[in-house]
């Protein structure tokens, strides 16, 4: 296939009939997926059962609609992977410590209980030492038990020493992983090129967010595709298309208020969460951003040669509804945005353009 085909509709496929090398080779994409390392079980399924489909696919509309659905599972399932395969080993190690803790606690606590045991004994021996008319005796039988309690007191002065500085220890290293871990977090929860909040990112934070409703202080969603896209990366390449996502990324944070949350959801496409925000403001923010986007202009260096590049963002809003869940305040927001590119971009339509 030329490289600047699409995938799923590239005109390298016969229109009618899908050759059987075709099927081979989607097949073997599928299975080599499902032997990943930590590969979620439920998407694991999923993919076997678009195998199953890809053996009575006919042709490319139909290609098209499995592909972007087995390329949804994938998605889904990385972000998984990732989010557990980052964070446990430091999960673990911090488990280990916590459990190391536990031991040098109930260790102090039976040297107290011994030691505590042992002093009522020599205090009853001390107890026991009547005066009489021998004062060497007497002596010698409080020398004694003074010996014993110097000797118990050195060793259980010895054990919390060894257990102080094991919890020293033990505390440092547990700074040391909570920063580890606070860095894992961090990286998983971002996009490496854009250096933007990721999709895993989102998901936890609109799930937090619409747990709770009001009518007047909606949550507002708006889904953001940078137009043409795909033409700027067969025209001038994948670096070229990786600097201007990065040029976009900066042109959207300059441009979202704070308080929201954006991300990049996944390739050209960037999602805007914006608290207390009804329809006719979130009418105003999406006006706003596509007009302070629209006369960009980057320049690069391509191959010895100074380009210029502008680009503009298709946009679909959403505004949450007391029965919403992320899924279907995300699938309106998407519906909106798919009007937009289909209108010719460069634009907003909103939910209550789709209904």
């Amino acid at each position: 296939m030329p490289p600047n085909e699409d995938l799923w509709t590239g005109s390298s496929f016969d229109q009618t009939v899908l050759d059987q090398g075709h099927r081979d080779f989607l097949a073997a994409v599928l299975v080599s997926f499902t032997k990943v390392p930590g590969f979620p079980s439920d998407s694991r399924d999923k993919l076997f059962a678009c195998l199953n489909e890809l053996k009575v696919v006919s042709n490319t509309t139909e290609l098209a609609d499995l592909g972007k659905r087995m390329e949804a599972i994938c998605e889904s399932a990385v972000d998984e992977i990732e989010e557990s395969s980052d964070l446990r080993h430091e999960l673990e190690e911090m488990h280990g410590v916590a459990q190391a803790l536990e031991a040098s606690r109930n260790t102090l606590s039976v040297v107290n209980a011994a030691a505590d045991s042992l002093l009522e004994e020599q205090a009853s021996r001390l107890g026991e030492v009547t005066l009489d008319n021998d004062p060497t005796v007497q002596t010698k039988k409080v020398e004694s038990v003074a010996q014993d309690i110097k000797s118990t007191t050195n060793t259980v002065k010895k054990e919390v020493n060894v257990c102080r500085q094991q919890l020293e220890e033990a505390g440092e290293r547990i700074r040391q992983l909570e920063e580890e871990l606070a860095r894992s977090q961090a990286a998983a929860s971002t996009d490496s090129l854009t250096r933007l909040k990721n999709r895993t990112a989102f998901k936890r934070f609109i799930a937090d967010a619409l747990s709770t409703y009001s009518p007047e202080e909606p949550w507002c969603l708006v889904v953001l595709d940078i137009d043409d896209f795909r033409l700027v990366n067969n025209t001038h390449g994948y670096l070229i298309g990786d600097a201007l996502l990065v040029k976009v990324s900066r042109a959207l944070q300059r441009c979202v208020p704070p308080q929201a949350f954006l991300a990049r959801y996944r390739g050209e496409e960037f999602v805007v969460l914006i608290p207390e925000s009804p329809f006719a403001r979130g009418l105003e923010f999406c006006g706003g951003l596509l007009d302070s986007l629209r006369p960009a202009r980057w320049e690069y260096l391509s191959e010895g040669d100074r380009i210029t590049i502008s680009a503009t963002l298709s946009a679909g809003m959403a505004i949450q509804n007391e029965a919403d869940t992320p899924k279907t305040l995300l699938d309106r927001a998407n519906r909106a945005v798919l009007l937009a590119k289909k209108q010719g971009g460069d634009r907003l339509q909103t939910e209550e353009d789709i209904t």
